[in-house]
């Protein structure tokens, strides 16, 4: 499995703990075409392709991994961590993370904490929520 610590090899217990609230998998040889929408605390891993909409509700995880393909889509999810590659309209409500592999193009909207990989390739409009 990818690592999803922007720099590091290891994983966090955050990072644990997002891993268990995936309970959806795109696997790898899938190509799925849709809206995905859901109030709940819903985890979902794309390993394959997707293109459609994913909206998930307070607590929700959304994870790209590194082989993955996200186009002409929209991702709404509380946290969103991208180690493949997205070209959509992301909307990040507590937070976003793409690590070294990660290639992010479209809009980025991050209402919380954004970290990324100095290797990430983000060719996006960024829109992040103002300090307090």
């Amino acid at each position: 499995m990818t690592h999803f610590i922007a720099g590091e090899t290891g994983r966090s217990r955050l990072h644990e703990e997002l891993l268990a609230r995936i309970d959806t998998v795109i696997d790898r040889s899938a190509r799925v075409r849709g809206t995905f929408v859901s109030t709940a605390d819903n985890g979902i891993r794309i390993d394959g392709r997707f293109k459609g909409r994913i909206c998930l509700g307070p607590g929700s995880v959304i994870l790209v991994q590194h082989g993955a393909v996200v186009e002409e889509s929209e991702l709404e999810a509380d946290i969103i961590l991208v180690a493949g590659y997205v070209r959509a309209n992301v909307t990040a409500r507590t937070y976003f993370e793409a690590n070294a592999r990660a290639e992010v193009h479209g809009h980025l909207a991050c209402l919380g904490k954004m970290k990324t990989h100095p290797s990430t390739m983000l060719v996006a409009s960024v829109a992040l929520a103002p300090r307090d």
